[in-house]
């Protein structure tokens, strides 16, 4: 009996000690916000313009855009490389040219180029993640959206121009372009042009790899490309105009571009491809008091397009 009662003393008491070892004193956690997490360090929107697209403009869009988060390219030569989104590339990557579809074969094939002017871009936006799937199911890789200001919604008066040439001593390249806005009355005149004339590439090797010669030989009596990458070479020229009418609650405005490139295709020596596009754009907008849109917009665009293989 003595036995059984010290038992059931040493029981409760160190069932009175487990109860105090779990009672612990309140914790109190400030927590501190940085406001800055991996959205905001690689946000699923990006937007190139000004002074860093100057810095950034090259030949073609995915040689552009290559230095971006989440963004590479095709790297199909100098003239044709699309830009590729977190792997996805061709078909999956939609191209737009102020929000409206490029209308162009260059998803069909890695060697055809987007016909636009990278030289008078006002500005270009990313967009990766879900977020592009508001475009349509075929951006599923994402969206790139070309933006120009050759159509105007707001009013700005006077005489507004700007003028780039670029030089590359790589391919002995010269390239120019210029663009100049001029506003009265509440009309805006715009207008822009540039040419690209760049040589064949210059290059420190062989143009293929070791391991590519040694598994894929040349035929007798051809020879490695070395120190000049062939059939290279990119020509470009291109015009446009546009006119717009800035009402107090809207505006209503119209383009039209015409883009000639010849290039060079580097996988093959002998053919070089000759592309024309004639586009016609139409902006429209009109802001409604009250209800529930707050405004209506109108966009479409026409395409002529030419693509040949010589």
């Amino acid at each position: 009996m003595e036995k059984y009662i010290s038992f059931v003393l040493v029981s409760i008491s160190c069932l009175v000690f487990a109860q105090e070892a779990v009672v612990i004193q309140d914790i109190k956690v400030i927590g501190h916000q940085e406001g800055s997490n991996l959205v905001d360090l690689v946000p699923s929107v990006t937007k190139l313009e000004g002074k860093e697209l100057q810095k950034k403009r090259k030949t073609s869009l995915g040689d552009t855009l290559s230095d971006e988060a989440g963004v590479t390219s095709t790297q199909f030569g100098p003239s044709a490389s699309r830009p590729v989104i977190r792997g996805l590339d061709g078909a999956r990557i939609r191209v737009l040219e102020n929000s409206l579809g490029t209308l162009d074969a260059s998803t069909q094939s890695v060697d055809h180029a987007i016909p636009v002017d990278i030289l008078t871009l006002d500005s270009i936006e990313v967009v990766r993640g879900p977020m592009s799937l508001i475009y349509g199911s075929s951006a599923v890789g994402g969206v790139v959206n070309l933006v120009t200001n050759r159509v105007h919604d707001k009013f700005e008066s006077g005489l507004h121009s700007s003028a780039l040439i670029q030089s590359e001593s790589v391919n002995s390249g010269l390239s120019s372009g210029a663009v100049l806005d001029y506003g009265a009355d509440g009309w805006m005149y715009h207008l822009d042009a540039s040419s690209r004339n760049l040589k064949n590439q210059s290059i420190p090797d062989d143009a293929r790899s070791d391991e590519k010669q040694a598994a894929e030989p040349l035929s007798a009596g051809v020879e490695e490309m070395n120190e000049t990458l062939k059939n290279s070479f990119n020509r470009q020229d291109s015009v446009a105009g546009g006119v717009s009418k800035i009402f107090s609650k809207g505006s209503v405005g119209v383009s039209y571009n015409l883009f000639n490139t010849t290039y060079g295709t580097v996988a093959e020596e002998e053919v070089t491809i000759e592309m024309d596009q004639k586009r016609f754009e139409l902006h429209s907008d009109y802001s409604l008091e009250g209800g529930t849109f707050n405004k209506v917009r109108l966009k479409a665009a026409k395409s002529s397009y030419e693509h040949k293989e010589l």
